[in-house]
């Protein structure tokens, strides 16, 4: 139980109810995706496995009519532009998927201004402007990344499999999430634990209350301006403070 408390206190220093983006995952890997606003058949995935991330582009493909893109224009909120070379991986008769290529560097860049942003266009030459919402994303990027690690983001299966610390860490990071977004839509702290409660596991019941308390102590300049994008680290400095 030490252990535990030591994880509230780190909290010190250190989802959404609609998204576009959703997870999925299998033995293969995982991997978090979108379609476009105006046609089903354009796609944008995010995939994690041990070789790492890839950004995929999904598009419909008339081999009589179409070339194969090799490069797009990534607008986000309508006023940051970013240009990537694209490489085919594979082709269907009606179908591409074309990964993104860039270096470590620029893909982190990208996926720093993807989780702080709302939208995002894709252009090609000779196609209409693709629209994705990013509605969700922060969320489920996170999601990815912690199921990369543990296995399956599912309470039962990681308790099937005995993965208990990563359930509770896993656990414990949506919760703290949740908090902070109570407290950051002004609800009060009995509140924002009564509503909580409803929704825990008894594995994780009895430090409930330490985990809202934690987040309401916080000040305003410790306090994130968006705690969505806290959820991966909480986990991990969750993991961290059980070894």
């Amino acid at each position: 139980m030490n252990k535990i408390y030591l994880f509230c206190a780190l909290l010190l220093v250190s989802t959404t109810t609609r998204a576009d983006w959703f997870l999925e995952q299998s033995e293969d890997g995982h991997w978090i995706t979108t379609y476009s606003h105006n046609n089903d058949q354009q796609q944008l995935i995010v995939s994690k496995n041990k070789k790492g991330k890839q950004f995929i582009l999904i598009l419909p493909f008339n081999k009589a009519t179409s070339s194969i893109p090799s490069k797009a224009i990534f607008t986000i909120d309508n006023n940051i532009e970013k240009r990537y070379k694209l490489k085919l991986i594979k082709r269907r008769e009606n179908k591409l998927a074309l990964q993104l290529i860039f270096s470590n560097k620029e893909q982190d860049d990208f996926i720093g201004k993807l989780v702080i942003a709302s939208n995002l266009m894709v252009s090609i030459r000779g196609l209409q402007d693709i629209h994705f919402s990013l509605l969700g994303f922060t969320d489920e990027f996170s999601n990815l990344l912690i199921a990369s690690e543990i296995g399956v983001l599912n309470l039962f299966w990681l308790h099937g499999h005995g993965k208990y610390i990563e359930m509770m860490c896993y656990e414990a990071a949506t919760l703290t999430v949740q908090a902070m977004l109570a407290r950051q839509q002004g609800v009060i702290e009995y509140s924002t634990l009564t509503i909580l409660l409803d929704n825990v596991s008894t594995g994780i019941l009895n430090i409930l209350p330490d985990l809202v308390s934690a987040v309401y102590r916080l000040s305003d300049s410790q306090f994130p301006q968006m705690p969505i994008a806290t959820k991966y680290g909480i986990f991990k400095r969750c993991m961290k403070s059980m070894k």
